[in-house]
């Protein structure tokens, strides 16, 4: 009842029959989650600027700088009671990594082919493309 009810408020669009669909994957989710005891392991922020057109979304542009990833398990287990790191307290310098370089993302729909401009900034080397690439996993590996 409360699990459909949260699916309701975050799409409010859907019918019946996609909340409940929705419903049984978060229900899912949880029993895994509590199942495996899981815990987040890390989190990434980042500042991101997106531009696209006024009129259509052929072509869509992301850059994301300041990209840093925090260790949640440096945490000291005895000292909170929290799943995460306080954002108020202090992070411990050792739980932070910051990644040198943006990540710069070209998402043309319906195409497969990059943009030329595009082509242009790789011929460069001013972008270098790293295909499924993600900052996430990234993190999770560092």
């Amino acid at each position: 009842e409360r699990a459909s009810a949260l699916v309701r408020v975050a799409n409010p669009n859907e019918d019946q029959e996609s909340i409940d669909s929705l419903t049984t994957l978060l229900l899912k989710m949880r029993a895994l989650i509590c199942k495996f005891n899981l815990t987040p392991c890390v989190r990434t922020s980042y500042t991101r600027v997106a531009l696209q057109s006024a009129s259509t979304n052929k072509l869509r542009l992301t850059i994301d700088r300041d990209v840093t990833v925090i260790n949640e398990r440096s945490r000291d287990s005895d000292a909170s009671n929290s799943w995460c790191l306080e954002d108020h307290g202090t992070i411990p310098r050792e739980a932070i990594c910051r990644i040198p370089y943006c990540i710069f993302e070209v998402k043309v729909s319906g195409s497969d082919v990059s943009p030329e401009f595009v082509s242009e900034l790789e011929r460069s080397q001013a972008i270098i493309e790293a295909r499924k690439f993600s900052k996430f996993l990234s993190g999770a590996s560092i």
